[in-house]
């Protein structure tokens, strides 16, 4: 019940199913369907509930919002063991307080999400320099209007260069590419050890 999917429909780009379908199991089915998520995090393993729960966004934030912006209702089970239905007009506050309420109004059991149709799974992207946080800060301001933004800061900069960052741009393509490619993950049966984390291999990396 929570992982599976009891309505998907292309037609009005709605999807419903449970709290524990994850986002990338969503997106299997939606790309090729000329479907994608309003709001993506840096990771698809994130369940429609969590999502719901820490109110997601994406690199997208400063033009579409947060994940609850394209939620359209979800049902909620609480702590009375009643279950009622949430959306904008209906139990409204209940809706608002559990967006973002990580978990603490009750359990979501299921969802109703509204997607946005795409013609392509592939992103134009385009990476501009910046030298300092200044420079870093104006382009995403002179680019605010790109669908995707998001700017690799590194830290560790100092003096004149502090800040300095590349800025990603990005728009869904339009060349009718459909096709959704799956990654094999390789997997490593250890943690890396947390002596190699410092700010020397932190600045290489840089």
């Amino acid at each position: 019940f929570l992982d599976s999917f009891a309505e998907f429909n292309s037609a009005d780009a709605i999807v419903d199913c449970g709290a524990g379908v994850t986002l990338g199991d969503i997106l299997k089915l939606a790309i090729p369907k000329g479907l994608f998520l309003p709001v993506l995090p840096g990771t698809k393993t994130v369940s429609v509930g969590g999502a719901i729960a820490a109110d997601i966004h994406g690199k997208n934030h400063h033009i579409d919002g947060c994940f609850s912006n394209f939620v359209i209702s979800f049902n909620l089970l609480l702590a009375s063991g009643e279950v009622i239905q949430c959306s904008q007009v209906k139990n409204t506050e209940l809706f608002r307080a559990t967006c973002g309420g990580m978990g603490l109004t009750g359990v979501i059991l299921s969802a109703r999400i509204q997607m946005e149709k795409v013609s392509s799974v592939t992103i134009n992207q385009r990476s501009l320099v910046a030298s300092d946080l200044y420079i870093c800060l104006d382009i995403l301001d002179a680019h605010n209007e790109s669908k995707y933004s998001v700017a690799w800061v590194d830290c560790l900069a100092s003096k004149q260069s502090l800040g300095r960052s590349i800025v990603y741009l990005g728009e869904h393509g339009d060349d009718d590419n459909l096709q959704m490619r799956i990654r094999r993950s390789l997997s490593v049966p250890f943690s890396t050890p947390s002596f190699l984390l410092n700010k020397y291999t932190m600045k290489a990396f840089n």
